[in-house]
């Protein structure tokens, strides 16, 4: 009977063994990679067409003002066509005191409607630009000894250095055109006594 038992036991132990032989775990089947979210294609193109920026070019340019001295009598634009074009030392225009002590009598005299006396701001310098304008029935020949006068002290021994009485001996021109009177001293003086003739004469 003992040995029916122990043969059944054995019998037992080897079915049970067997069956755990069979048993093999092994990694389970792989899962599908997840699906990558898809990519919709854009319902607008991102590259739009550019707009024309180049609008037509304006000519830039200002127009060409002839080269030709002040008209119509005035007296500011010719003095500053005239420092434009020919090189003067730093001017002042004078007034007061100084216009007295230069040009005396030139203020109060009748028959003037307009002056202006432009001398350098340098003593000494040789240089000098003045310009007047006559009302009607103005005596010119009142003018002329006021410029005759200046003429004079600035030429005279010991008032001045050699070089500017040389530059008021040879480089001074008294103008008269229609009703307008100048006094220049300068190296261009002759051709400063044209432009003048040119702005005032017609």
């Amino acid at each position: 009977m003992k040995k029916i038992i122990a043969l059944a036991l054995a019998l037992m132990m080897a079915l049970a063994l067997c069956a755990c032989g069979d048993t093999v775990t092994g990694p389970g089947p792989a899962e599908p990679p997840a699906d990558a979210p898809a990519t919709e294609p854009a319902d607008t193109p991102t590259d739009a067409p550019e707009e024309p920026t180049d609008a037509p070019e304006e000519p830039t340019d200002a127009p060409e003002v002839p080269d030709v001295p002040a008209e119509g009598g005035d007296l500011t634009a010719f003095y500053d066509d005239t420092i434009a074009k020919h090189e003067f030392p730093a001017m002042v225009l004078a007034e007061g005191d100084m216009l007295e002590m230069f040009y005396p009598g030139l203020s109060s005299l009748d028959g003037v409607e307009e002056f202006q006396v432009y001398t350098p701001m340098m003593t000494g310098a040789a240089a000098e630009l003045t310009l007047v304008k006559l009302a009607d029935g103005g005596d010119p020949a009142a003018v002329k000894d006021i410029f005759d006068a200046r003429v004079a002290a600035c030429t005279k021994d010991g008032e001045n250095y050699p070089e500017t009485i040389d530059a008021w001996v040879n480089n001074c021109r008294q103008v008269t055109a229609g009703s307008y009177m100048m006094l220049v001293v300068h190296t261009d003086c002759d051709a400063i006594e044209t432009e003048f003739n040119g702005a005032f004469g017609g």
